[in-house]
């Protein structure tokens, strides 16, 4: 209870004792800076194809150019989940050599 009868409240602030990690100064400038670069990147950097390749997800099998496969095909073929892990991984490594 506080001096005038009423139950006294306790207020936390995001001190040390916070669970939520806060970033320091030069992280939040450097997750400033990555945030404006990345559009860009992925404009001048990243190719149509491998924009729309990284939203492909799935078991079917196409080729390496995303056109489906059928069961006669002689091409080589792959799942739409690996070739949009490969654009993914080709996203990655395009941002991480302009960065």
């Amino acid at each position: 209870m506080n001096s005038d009868g009423g139950a006294s409240q306790s207020v936390t602030t995001g001190g040390p004792s916070s669970s939520t990690p806060s970033a320091t100064p030069s992280q939040d400038t450097l997750l400033a800076t990555f945030g404006e670069l990345h559009p860009a990147c992925d404009h001048w950097v990243q190719g149509s194809k491998t924009a729309s390749r990284k939203r492909m997800y799935g078991k079917d099998l196409v080729h390496a150019d995303g056109t489906p496969a059928t069961p006669d095909s002689t091409r080589p073929t792959t799942t739409t989940s690996t070739l949009g892990r490969r654009a993914v991984a080709c996203h990655v490594a395009s941002v991480g050599l302009v960065t």
